[in-house]
């Protein structure tokens, strides 16, 4: 069917006709039955060609999922509910791809009110669909991670004053969504021997000297009052002209680690006062970097050295080379879990 016999233009006007078919829109007239019209750009949005289009309707080159709802818009239209409507819509490629649309359409009708056509413009976003769903697929692995990681993330804005915080930051706080987050709101939540000391830390150090924040500090989790540990990490960002504008990190609870650090140094501590009890001397060693990192005191008196010069340094460095090389096939057995048992003269 011709475009003037479809919408009952006469062959002098021309105008609507030029712009219609030569337009970069994809635009389409539409019969009340689903009949269409199109124009090259939409033709070559969908991939057929004028005559492949000739015999099919809308529905056919709708994606079967979005069916029902254009129904319901053409049928909203065409009982006169709206006039207009605009919406996105999915159309199946020749290829059979999918191609994203927005759509606006017009209810065309005569003087009696009879509905005769719709005049249809539609623009491809399928890009622009595709990179919205990269978008969103990125951003819920990172929350996944985060959430495996347990690491919450914030975005504190140095002009207001004012901080937002992701699902995980707020668990690690213990906070709701009616905390106010705001400076004085993060300083309630530091740990009260802490909290001048991370003040002073954020004003003086990060902000005033444009630093990196990097702090282990302990909080009180607002919900339940536990005290825990944190360890934040943010980077600065700035104005045209230099100045702080907001700070963004991450802070993850950190007391397991803190804990068992703790756990270790009481168990260092006991050994001390059960070594230092012994007539021999005992050394702990690290079995990878073969650096002690504990002496009892009959150890430190044998060898003339204070205890904290041989804490961290290389068993060569206290022992010498050649008892290092006398001992080292021992130790490499002991790194393989033998047992071992040997003599050795120190000079």
């Amino acid at each position: 069917m011709e475009l003037s016999g479809m919408i009952g233009l006469n062959p002098s006007d021309g105008i609507f006709k030029t712009l219609f078919e030569n337009s970069v829109i994809g635009m389409s007239i539409t019969s009340p039955e689903g009949m269409i019209l199109s124009n090259s750009a939409f033709r070559t949005m969908i991939g057929y060609t004028e005559k492949e289009l000739a015999p099919l309707k809308w529905m056919n080159l709708t994606h079967p999922d979005d069916l029902a709802n254009d129904r319901l818009i053409v049928e909203s239209l065409l009982a006169g509910e709206k006039e207009s409507f605009r919406w996105q819509k999915r159309y199946i490629h020749k290829d059979g791809h999918v191609v994203y649309a927005d759509i606006s359409s017009v209810i065309h009708r005569d003087d009696q009110g009879k509905s005769l056509f719709f005049i249809t413009t539609v623009n491809d976003i399928t890009k622009e669909i595709s990179l919205k769903n990269q978008v969103e697929e990125s951003e819920a692995l990172l929350r996944e991670s985060q959430k495996i990681a347990f690491l919450g993330t914030y975005n504190f804005d140095l002009i207001t004053g004012f901080w937002t915080s992701s699902d995980i930051l707020d668990e690690i706080f213990g906070i709701d969504k009616q905390h106010v987050r705001s400076l004085e709101g993060w300083s309630l939540i530091i740990q009260p021997d802490w909290r001048s000391v991370m003040l002073d830390y954020l004003n003086h150090f990060v902000v005033g000297e444009r630093q990196n924040f990097d702090k282990e500090y302990q909080i009180i989790r607002q919900n339940d009052g536990q005290v825990r540990w944190v360890h934040g990490l943010g980077r600065l960002e700035f104005d045209t002209a230099g100045n702080p504008l907001r700070l963004i990190g991450t802070m993850v609870d950190i007391s397991k680690i803190k804990n068992a650090e703790s756990d270790h140094r009481k168990n260092l501590e006991k050994l001390r006062i059960l070594a230092d009890n012994l007539s021999g001397f005992i050394a702990y060693v690290d079995a990878d970097s073969l650096r002690y990192e504990f002496v009892n005191a009959m150890f430190e008196k044998s060898f003339g050295i204070p205890g904290e010069k041989i804490i961290g340094s290389h068993i060569k460095d206290i022992i010498g080379e050649e008892n290092y090389q006398f001992a080292l096939k021992y130790i490499e057995e002991v790194r393989l879990g033998k047992t071992i048992s040997y003599e050795n003269v120190f000079n």
